[in-house]
């Protein structure tokens, strides 16, 4: 069976030197002369999740992952979890080999969707579904990060395709940032990681700053996958005499080691 190609919301200027394709999608792992940093990785292949729900930080298979106070970030196993206000929160699979995030309990064999706490979804996303009022179910717990089954209470939504993810990362990164939007990301009292919300090149956007450190600083920033080509083509511009260059996902993974 051929894999589905899925079309990158951007392309950074530079010669590739390693190209691997992952779930459609095709993945730069490193740039020729990518420089000493800053560097800019476009990671908009990673999965990425929206969940919605009340107490989303209390919900089984949620506890002790999402953040309970709005505006915090945790890592988890290769996950970054951002929780972006008291019903919402987002959810990306930073590292392609990150373990499933835990699930709701399941039973061995068929049942309505009432009965088996979840929301219906089309079969299209989900493969068990077996009509209108039946769902095939099998084991003993249903990974979260499937997107197939949602505890009770939760709906989620996998915004992959729709939502741009750039990281900036190393020395000069957050001087790039101050040329772009009006964040002040030294603040002495923030306590990483943790999200803002606000506008970057005017778009607005979810900043996550995992680590601020002089010269292993990253940045991630997510936003509507229409605005790609143009913020790219602003960062770049705004980091230029900074030496910002285009880098594979080799050198995010580089940066995220520490995590």
């Amino acid at each position: 069976m051929n894999e589905a190609y899925r079309h990158a919301p951007l392309t950074l200027p530079g010669t590739p030197l390693d190209q691997v394709v992952r779930d459609g999608w095709n993945v730069t792992l490193r740039f020729r002369d990518e420089g000493d940093g800053p560097w800019i990785v476009d990671l908009s292949h990673v999965p990425k999740w929206d969940l919605q729900g009340s107490a989303l930080d209390r919900t089984p298979g949620l506890e002790g992952i999402v953040p309970a106070q709005p505006g915090s970030s945790t890592f988890h196993e290769g996950w970054i979890i951002n929780r972006l206000n008291p019903v919402q929160a987002g959810l990306w699979r930073l590292r392609p080999d990150a373990p499933p995030l835990g699930g709701c309990p399941r039973t061995p064999q068929a049942v309505t969707p009432a009965q088996a706490g979840v929301h219906q979804l089309p079969e299209i996303l989900d493969p068990r579904f077996r009509g209108d009022d039946e769902w095939a179910l099998e084991g003993e717990n249903a990974p979260f990060s499937d997107n197939l089954l949602a505890p009770k209470g939760v709906w989620t939504t996998d915004l992959t395709d729709g939502l741009v993810l750039l990281a900036l990362a190393g020395p000069g990164a957050l001087d790039v940032m101050e040329r772009v939007a009006s964040l002040d990301l030294r603040r002495p009292d923030i306590s990483c990681p943790v999200v803002f919300q606000g506008p970057v090149c005017h778009v607005p956007t979810q900043v996550v700053l995992p680590r601020r450190e002089d010269l292993s600083a990253l940045v991630l920033l997510a936003f509507s996958r229409g605005y790609g080509p143009s913020v790219a083509e602003a960062l770049l511009h705004a980091g230029d005499p900074l030496g910002l260059r285009p880098a594979g996902e080799e050198r995010f993974f580089e940066n995220l080691v520490s995590q």
